[in-house]
């Protein structure tokens, strides 16, 4: 948190007002990857790049003051007493001023909580296409084989802890099972051509760019 405190700190008051501009103008969703590029057209390197993401993705306004009560107090006590640190004074006028309340990057908070809001979240999905072979009555000869396929899913309970569960699937029913991802496909499709036609910039690309979950420690 220091080091970042210390490269949001080192920025000048032009980066700082562009870069309240530029997230302020920002329409749509504002998801990791297009925060990036807009705070790396700003901040071209990328140890201050790094830090200012960091701390609009993991600050809120009503955390301004306790994160720079904690960092005035790390300094003051590595200067054991001696002049006051002016760079201090460049994080507080530089923090207060950059954390602020974006709407493009509240709304795309918004739809990753609305996306994960219900139901379990979906961490891997395999299909594992094999042969069971069949045997005669005295088990030593192969006279056939099934093919088969197992779908196995892996997902996160409500106490985020992983769940798995597999399920065998006959030739029809993967058939069955790719014609119904192909419908889901059109059916999206669909439903967001015709959101935007009339609400350009809002629906969020997907699929969502997820955003750690606010921590004011890792800022």
């Amino acid at each position: 948190m220091i080091g970042d405190l210390n490269a949001i700190g080192a920025l000048s008051a032009d980066q700082i007002s562009e870069l309240v501009g530029a997230l302020s103008a920002a329409s749509g969703f504002l998801d990791s990857k297009r925060l990036t590029e807009l705070v790396r057209a700003v901040v071209s390197e990328q140890r201050p790049t790094k830090a200012v993401i960091r701390a609009l993705q993991n600050l809120e306004p009503d955390d301004v003051l306790r994160v720079l009560a904690a960092f005035e107090r790390v300094r003051e006590n590595k200067k054991k007493g001696k002049t006051h640190d002016p760079s201090i004074d460049a994080v507080r006028r530089n923090l207060t001023t950059l954390i602020q309340v974006y709407p493009a990057l509240a709304r795309h908070e918004k739809a990753e909580r609305l996306a994960t809001l219900t139901g379990q979240q979906l961490e891997s999905f395999d299909l594992v296409c094999d042969v069971r072979p069949l045997f005669d009555e005295s088990r030593i000869r192969i006279e056939g084989m099934i093919p088969y396929t197992t779908m196995r899913v892996v997902a996160t309970g409500v106490d985020g802890l992983p769940r798995a569960f597999e399920v065998e699937l006959s030739l029809e029913e993967v058939h069955e099972l790719s014609e119904k991802v192909e419908k889901a496909k059109t059916k999206l499709a669909t439903l967001r051509s015709s959101v935007e036609s009339w609400m350009p910039d809002s629906v969020p690309e997907l699929p969502l760019t997820r955003m750690p979950q606010k921590d004011s420690t890792n800022a």
